[in-house]
C-alpha cells in the first residue's frame, strides 16, 4: 500500500506478481495492477485484491503464496488481510515477508560494522552490473569458470 505523499491524498494498491518466466528461463516480478482505495483496511484490500484476480479470470489455486507488509489490517491472524486471503485459499504457502526484511537488515547491519566505508556492497554491485550489461564479461568468464 503506497502512503499518500502528496495532497491528492490517494491511496494506492500496488500488486506486484512474481512467476517463473519460461521465455527468459527464471523469474521474474512485474506490476500487475494499481488499484486507488478510499478505505484502507483488511476487508478493502482483500476484495481489490481477490476482486482483481476474478476480473482477469485468474482462480486463486493458481496462488503460490502471498506476502505484505507488516501493518495490522495486513498481518492480522485473525481478521488481517493475509487472513481473508487464506480463508479463501488455505493452499497458500506461509512464507514471511517480515523474516526476508529482517535478514536484509542484519546483513547490511552486519556488513556495516565490517566495512563502514561500503567498499564490498560498491565492489559486489559494480560486479553484478558489468555481468548484467556486458554480455562480453559474461561470456568470457564463463570460459574461464562456470557461475
Amino acid at each position: 500500500m503506497r502512503q499518500p505523499q502528496n495532497q491528492t491524498k490517494k491511496r494506492i494498491l500496488n500488486i506486484l506478481v512474481c512467476y517463473f518466466d519460461s521465455d527468459v528461463s527464471e523469474s521474474v516480478t512485474h506490476l500487475y495492477s494499481s488499484i486507488e482505495l478510499v478505505v484502507v483496511n483488511a476487508s478493502t484490500v482483500h476484495a481489490a485484491v481477490v476482486g482483481k484476480l476474478k476480473e482477469d479470470g485468474i482462480p486463486l489455486q493458481n496462488l503460490i503464496s502471498s506476502l505484505s507488509n507488516s501493518a495490522a489490517y495486513m498481518r492480522g491472524t485473525h481478521n488481517g488481510y493475509e487472513a481473508k486471503l487464506r480463508s479463501d485459499a488455505p493452499h497458500l504457502l506461509k512464507i514471511d515477508g517480515d523474516m526476508c526484511h529482517h535478514i536484509h537488515n542484519i546483513t547490511r547491519e552486519f556488513s556495516t560494522q565490517l566495512d563502514p566505508d561500503n567498499h564490498l556492497a560498491r565492489l559486489l554491485d559494480d560486479i553484478h552490473r558489468d555481468f548484467f550489461y556486458s554480455p562480453d564479461i559474461r561470456e568470457d568468464f564463463g570460459s574461464i569458470c562456470k557461475i
